[in-house]
C-alpha cells in the first residue's frame, strides 16, 4: 500500500460526480449503467499549502517540493512549490495553473514561460496528442497503468513528450498525487507524498 495522506488533502477535484446520501434512501442499491459511467478517470490535483512531495532521484539522491501558496484566478488554482534543500533554503520549483482542461506550466525555476505549457491535458484520453507552444515537440496522452514507485505501486495516467526527434520523456500523473513518476534523460520516482488536513 503506498504510504500517504492523500484522503486528507484538500484537492481540486476534476470530473467528479455527487453522489446521493445513503441514508436518504432505503430501496437497495442498483448497478450503475455502463453508459452512465465516467469514460474518463477522475484526476484531482492536490491544492494545499504544505503539501509535500518527497522524490527518489537515483544514485542515494532526493528531491523535496512543497506547495508555498495558492491562488484563485479567473477559475483557475494557481499552485506554486518550492524546493526545500537539504540546508533548509527554498528556491522557486515551478506555478501551475490548474482547471478542468488541464494542468498548464506557467512559470519554473524563477523564470515565466511567455506561453503556459499544458503538461496534462483533461480530460484524459489516450491517443489525443497536442503541440507545446514556445517548448518544441508534441505531448500525448498514453494509457492509464500501474507504475512502481518506492511509496509502492500508483494508478497513474502516462503522458509522453517527443521533445526531439526520437527522444521522449514519459510522466505519469496520479489522482490526489500529482507527478509520481518521469522517465527520461531524468529519471524521478515518487518516494513519499503528505498533505495536512488542518
Amino acid at each position: 500500500m503506498p504510504r500517504f495522506t492523500t484522503w486528507l488533502c484538500l484537492s481540486i477535484a476534476i470530473g467528479s460526480a455527487s453522489l446521493p446520501d445513503a441514508a436518504a434512501s432505503h430501496a437497495a442499491a442498483a448497478p450503475v449503467p455502463k453508459h452512465l459511467m465516467p469514460k474518463e478517470p477522475r484526476f484531482a490535483y492536490p491544492a494545499r499549502v504544505g503539501a509535500t512531495w518527497v522524490y527518489d532521484l537515483g544514485n542515494k539522491q532526493e528531491s523535496t517540493r512543497q506547495i508555498s501558496k495558492v491562488e484563485e484566478k479567473d477559475g483557475e488554482k494557481l499552485v506554486t512549490t518550492e524546493y526545500v534543500h537539504a540546508d533548509g533554503k527554498r528556491s522557486h520549483h515551478m506555478t501551475l495553473s490548474v482547471s478542468d482542461k488541464g494542468v498548464y506550466l506557467v512559470a519554473e525555476h524563477g523564470s515565466t514561460y511567455p506561453v503556459p505549457w499544458c503538461i496534462f491535458k483533461l480530460p484524459h484520453k489516450e491517443g489525443q496528442t497536442w503541440t507545446t507552444e514556445g517548448h518544441g515537440g508534441d505531448m500525448k496522452s498514453g494509457p492509464v497503468e500501474k507504475v512502481k514507485t518506492p511509496a509502492g505501486e500508483i494508478l497513474a495516467a502516462r503522458v509522453d513528450w517527443e521533445c526531439n526527434p526520437g527522444q521522449v520523456v514519459s510522466y505519469w500523473y496520479a489522482d490526489g498525487f500529482g507527478l509520481v513518476r518521469m522517465s527520461g534523460p531524468v529519471n524521478v520516482s515518487l518516494k513519499s507524498f503528505t498533505c495536512d488536513s488542518k
